[in-house]
């Protein structure tokens, strides 16, 4: 893309990102025409913003062939753009993969909490405890995709192109990894799992961690044909994407001290809200940080070795 627009930021986004969207996009239609699928907009306002990113996109190409360019405006619609495509393909292909009813892994990774001598339960009520803490935890989850949208906001009004391509490859690395994982080992969720008690939640969200669980149950017996791009839910479990996400978005602004500050204080409760309102086991959110660290570690080893000497991490500008 950044060939197609004039090459203003040659390595930001990196053509392997816009073919990896292009063969995630590839693979949900060869699946949906297999499985006899069929996606639909729904909404007409998702149709409209997804339009709108595409013309934004569009508009700064045409602004460089008339000698226009301004690469701020190429920079926040090629940022946007990917972010919106990659996430909704990543939907898309979990949603098709519950179509193939592996057999749920809830049992296993209940087991391995019990065995790191964590309780689930007894979590969930301690914060049912205190209904301010789990408020604060269920604004603090949902806050996940907002707080996106702000830090890659952010660095596109501070001209950091290396570190939002930093984010967006290691966004679409952790993404792809979640997804294999997520459809060879399925799970309903730790609500689902446990089937707690109206008393043990009473004071946090009654839908917390069963929003999903209509559409997913329906995809897994085959009742769900129609796949309706507005009204789509989270159906990933294990790993827990909300953890990797939160833990993105603060490596992301690293060195930019007033807003790391506050966005990895956000983003701590946002670890904990997985559990009581999110769902998760335990162990959802251990194997997602060891992906986030093993993304990181191998993006900038990759980095180091295609660079060649004095290289060094994408820095805040």
């Amino acid at each position: 893309m950044s060939a197609i627009l004039g090459g203003v930021m040659p390595h930001f986004p990196s053509p392997r990102l816009w073919r990896a969207v292009i063969a995630l996009g590839v693979l949900d239609v060869i699946w949906m025409l297999a499985a006899g699928m069929r996606l639909t907009p729904g909404n007409p306002t998702a149709v409209a913003v997804a339009g709108g990113a595409l013309a934004a996109d569009i508009l700064v190409k045409l602004a460089d062939q008339i000698e226009r360019r301004d690469a701020f405006l190429q920079q926040l619609a090629q940022t946007f753009l990917f972010f919106a495509l990659f996430t909704q393909l990543m939907v898309l292909t979990s949603y098709l993969g519950a179509t193939l009813a592996l057999p749920l892994r809830d049992a296993a990774l209940a087991s391995a909490d019990q065995a790191l001598g964590f309780d689930w339960l007894a979590v969930l009520s301690w914060i049912n405890e205190r209904p301010r803490f789990g408020w604060a935890l269920i604004w603090a989850y949902h806050s996940s995709g907002a707080q996106i949208l702000i830090m890659l906001g952010f660095l596109c009004i501070v001209r950091n192109p290396a570190r939002i391509a930093e984010f967006l490859t290691l966004y679409a690395a952790t993404g792809a990894t979640t997804l294999v994982l997520a459809i060879v080992f399925p799970a309903a969720g730790a609500y689902v799992y446990y089937a707690p008690p109206g008393e043990l939640f009473s004071n946090l969200n009654q839908d917390a961690g069963l929003w999903h669980l209509e559409q997913f149950n329906a995809l897994r017996e085959g009742a769900m044909r129609t796949i309706v791009a507005s009204e789509v839910e989270g159906l990933i479990t294990f790993p827990s994407f909300h953890t990797i996400m939160a833990l993105l978005t603060v490596y992301a602004v690293r060195g930019y001290i007033w807003i790391f500050v506050p966005f990895a204080a956000l983003n701590f409760l946002v670890l904990l809200s997985t559990i009581s309102e999110g769902g998760h086991h335990l162990v959802d959110v251990l194997a997602s940080m060891a992906i986030t660290v093993c993304a990181v570690l191998i993006y900038r080893s990759w980095s180091r070795t295609a660079a060649g000497p004095g290289w060094s991490a994408p820095q805040a500008a």
